[in-house]
């Protein structure tokens, strides 16, 4: 993916984590959600343990760098720091490379029936 594709996709991705913490917290999901844009970059909060995975700074370019210090120590975050989205080779100052990470897996079990919707094979 090119810079114009990420500039791209990580806004386009963060709404769509704003509308999914939204619907958590209304279907009653445990913690806050919470994504707000601070300098050109872009925060997402999930207060919940198990959900702190979810919470990320993305739009680290060249221009937002020196403004992220500033928002991972912003009281927001409870203690809990968020993890930095930063293009490779972007040295964030006081932040080290921790690897590629997936955002969430969850296990499949098998269908106990045919999926919905699916007509009589023999038909």
């Amino acid at each position: 993916m090119d810079t114009a594709q990420l500039l791209t996709a990580e806004p386009a991705l963060h709404r769509r984590a704003a509308l999914a913490g939204e619907a958590a917290s209304a279907a009653g999901v445990p913690g806050r959600f919470r994504a707000w844009e601070h300098a050109g970059l872009l925060a997402v909060q999930a207060t919940d343990p198990a959900l702190a995975y979810l919470s990320t700074v993305t739009g680290v370019t060249r221009e937002t760098l020196p403004e992220v210090a500033g928002l991972l120590r912003a009281p927001e975050w409870d203690g809990v720091p968020p993890a930095v989205v930063a293009p490779a080779g972007l040295p964030v100052p006081g932040l080290f490379p921790a690897g590629e990470r997936f955002l969430a897996v969850r296990g499949l079990e098998p269908a106990a029936g045919p999926p919905p919707g699916a007509g009589d094979p023999g038909a």
